[in-house]
Order: structure tokens, then C-alpha cells, then sequence
């Protein structure tokens, strides 16, 4: 009676201590001001305005009864405290790419901004916490996990964030499960992008964090007392740069390159491969192609804005094999090295490969190309991508590579029962039966 909400477990279990005590059911005889009690299904459901407001029931029968009273409602922003609080500390708030906080009265239509949720876990007893963050009408969360790129990890300002458990991006919420690691700090960071989508006025809701299995410890972030405004990207000032460097780095687009390294890769020779993660092999040679017109605006969205912020990107409509037929003999060779380089690391195959079997459902036609061991790397991807561990020291090292993979305890088998959608059953179901074939 002491504690204000129970788990899921602990309310199973009053349940079925319930059914055990096998008290024997009496017809319930129950009226409101004089009047018997209409009940719906069992429910009784009444609409008021207020809790005052509650209407008073009385039992007729001869029996004891029992009842309990759940309501909806909506919270009023001036009457929520930190003092309900309880275990937690909990904060958000919003920045632009470059770490500048958003003015929330004036964010551009298009614009990309990072949410930051912080805070500090302040009791012992604490284990499973989960983090569940509402996106406001007007804002759409990027998932990684479709583009392949997480864009928190490339913001130096943003610092370390905390080891998680899980990570879910809806298309509602995003929500976070802290990994409980006790000789660590008690402070905890996580951070996600959400992108400036549709014009208007929308509520910010709170940020909430709970234990998973001790629901009384929980928090929410302050309410704000107005809304946030999106308006047209000509209406709203943009900022004046950080730097006047040409070759500063954008680092909104993890691994992002500067002018002088897509000089290199179109006019120069390529070298020194090391320096580059496999997404930067990617970007360096799609650049050679773009300097000759590739328009990616359809087959890459992400790419076609990181070149257009250069000038010498000017899409046409000519073919990449045309293209690639004009090149000269040495944008020709760094092509090849560029692309050979991004195989070796991924077992033969490119960053497209793996985009594709995750975000499409595959046919057999899709798979003709690939061999016997290449199947077996893609197939084994769809499980990297959810965290699972591998011990074969080849996929391992192949997928040490690639910016979606962080490693976790999490079995396959989990995986394949509980997290996958049904898209990704089919896909792995479909390479399993053409790999043994």
C-alpha cells in the first residue's frame, strides 16, 4: 500500500495470489445516489472534470468488495514539480548540429537538430532504467539503423555517450535502456536527430525515465510553458559559421570529408587508405562520380546534400556507366582502389550490400550475385545489426568496420524471436535457404 505504482511482475503475481485464495463470486449490488450502478463489461466508466468531482458509490450487498479506480488525464505544465521526482534527475534539451542550444520559438523547416537527454540515477537500488522520449508532431526521428549512420557519433561537442542495452527508434518515440554498470558514474547521456519536418506550432512533451521492474523510481524533464514553432528556412536567420576555413569538416555527417579530400580522389592520387573509415571510402569515391554529374538525389538522398553543399556538384542525367567510360585512366584507378579497399574490409562486398538486405524485402533475383560466403556475411548482418556478438573472428573483424555495429550480450536466437520484424525473418530465411543451396 506504501508504494504508489507496482511492475508488471508484482501486479501477475497479486493476481494470481488472488485466484488462489478461490473466493467464491456474490452477485455485486451496487448503486450511485440511490440508483443502481450501470457497469459496461464489467466497468464502470464516468466522465468527470475533476477528481473532486468522483461520484459516490454504495455496496447493497451483503459482502465486502473490492475496486480500483484508473483515470486518463492530461497534465498541466504550471503544476508538475521535480519534487515528484524519485531517484532520478532528468533533463533535455535541443541543439543544432554544430552544439549551438536551439532557439525552440524559430527552428527552420528542414533543419537537422540533436536532442540531449541527461541526468543522474541517485539511489543504489536502481537497475533497469528505460528512457521514453515523445517526438513532437512536427518532428521526425532519423533512424539509423535505415541509413546506416548514426550522426550523434560524429559530434565531438557532444562528448561520450552512456552504454545502452537497447535502442529503439519509433516513429512516436525514442526510447533507450541504460546498461547498469555499477562501478560507473551515476550520470548518464544519450542523445538522438531529429529533423525539422512539417511547418506550425507543436507541445514538447517530457522526457520520462523509470525503472523497468521498480516503477517507483522515475522522473520526468521540466515541462515547457509554450510551444515549439517550426517556420519556413527563409523566414528564420541561419547562423554565420563557426570558422572561414574551406576545408572545415561538417561534422553533421559522420566522417564527412573537406574540399581538399574530394580534390584528391578526383584530381590526385589516392593514398594512405588507412587514414579513412569504410564510410569515408564510400563518400570519396561516390565523389568522383559526382564531380563528372551522377545525380544522387533519388539513389542516395544523403549523399546528393553533402555534395551539393559544394560547388562542383552539378546533377544531370547521365549514367554512371557513361560516366565511369569518360574517366580518366588514374580517376579510373582511384575508383578501383577505393572500391576495393571498402570490399576487402567488408568481406567482398560494399556498404550498398548490406543496406540493401536490411531495408528491402529481398527476392532471389536480388541474391544471384552474391556467392556462398558472401550470403553468409549478409545474413549474419541482419544479427550484427541488433547488437549480437560473434565468435567467428571473420565476421568479427568485418563488421568492426561498419558504424551501425555495437556489440552486445544479446543472443541470436532473441534476436531472431523478439526484435527482428517480419521483413528481416523473410530476408534471413531467404539467405539461409540459397546459402545451403
Amino acid at each position: 500500500k506504501e508504494r504508489k505504482y507496482l511492475s508488471t511482475q508484482e501486479m501477475s503475481l497479486l493476481l494470481r495470489a488472488a485466484f488462489t485464495t478461490n473466493i467464491k463470486p456474490t452477485k455485486l449490488a451496487l448503486t450511485t445516489n440511490g440508483k443502481p450502478l450501470p457497469l459496461t463489461d464489467g466497468d464502470y466508466i464516468a466522465k468527470i472534470k475533476s477528481p473532486l468531482d468522483l461520484p459516490t458509490i454504495t455496496n447493497e450487498s451483503s459482502n465486502k468488495c473490492w475496486y480500483s479506480v484508473s483515470f486518463q488525464a492530461t497534465p498541466i505544465a504550471k503544476t508538475y514539480s521535480s519534487k515528484n521526482n524519485h531517484g532520478f534527475s532528468l533533463s533535455k534539451k535541443i541543439y543544432t548540429m554544430q552544439g549551438k542550444e536551439i532557439d525552440l520559438a524559430h527552428i527552420r523547416q528542414n533543419e537537422r537538430l540533436v536532442v540531449v537527454i541527461e541526468g543522474e540515477m541517485q539511489s543504489n537500488h536502481i537497475r533497469h532504467p528505460l528512457i521514453s522520449d515523445w517526438i513532437p508532431a512536427g518532428l521526425e526521428l532519423e533512424n539509423p539503423v535505415i541509413n546506416g549512420i548514426d550522426a550523434t557519433t560524429g559530434l565531438k561537442w557532444l562528448g561520450d555517450q552512456s552504454p545502452t542495452d537497447h535502442v529503439a527508434y519509433r516513429n512516436d518515440r525514442y526510447e533507450a535502456a541504460l546498461r547498469y554498470e555499477s562501478d560507473k558514474s551515476a550520470h548518464f547521456k544519450v542523445a538522438y536527430v531529429v529533423r525539422a519536418v512539417s511547418m506550425g506550432s507543436f507541445t514538447l512533451p517530457p522526457t520520462k525515465i523509470e525503472d523497468m521492474y521498480q516503477p517507483r523510481f522515475r522522473a520526468l524533464s521540466s515541462f515547457l510553458p509554450y510551444q515549439i514553432t517550426i517556420e519556413d528556412a527563409q523566414s528564420v536567420a541561419v547562423p554565420p559559421p563557426t570558422s572561414s576555413l574551406s576545408n572545415e569538416k561538417d561534422t553533421s555527417v559522420p566522417g564527412k570529408l573537406g574540399e581538399k579530400e574530394y580534390q584528391e580522389a578526383h584530381s590526385g592520387v589516392v593514398t594512405n587508405l588507412d587514414r579513412y573509415k569504410i564510410t569515408q571510402l564510400n563518400f570519396l569515391r561516390n565523389s568522383i562520380f559526382a564531380h563528372a554529374g551522377l545525380d544522387f538525389e533519388k539513389t542516395n538522398p544523403m549523399l546528393h546534400t553533402m555534395f551539393s553543399e559544394f560547388s562542383w556538384y552539378r546533377p544531370d542525367s547521365i549514367k554512371s556507366g557513361t560516366i565511369y567510360k569518360n574517366f580518366s585512366s588514374q580517376q579510373k584507378q582511384n575508383v578501383q582502389t577505393l572500391l576495393n579497399e571498402e570490399k576487402r574490409r567488408g568481406g567482398g562486398l560494399v556498404l550498398a550490400d548490406f543496406y540493401r538486405v536490411h531495408n528491402k524485402l529481398l527476392t532471389e533475383k536480388d541474391l544471384e550475385k552474391y556467392d556462398k560466403n558472401q550470403l553468409h556475411i549478409l545474413r549474419n548482418s541482419l544479427f550484427a545489426r541488433r547488437g549480437v556478438t560473434f565468435t567467428n573472428p571473420k565476421l568479427r573483424a568485418i563488421f568492426s568496420y561498419m558504424p551501425w555495429y555495437r556489440p552486445s550480450d544479446i543472443a541470436s536466437s532473441t534476436v531472431f524471436d523478439e526484435q527482428m520484424s517480419e521483413q528481416e525473418k523473410a530476408n534471413v530465411t531467404l539467405i539461409l535457404k540459397i546459402e545451403k543451396r
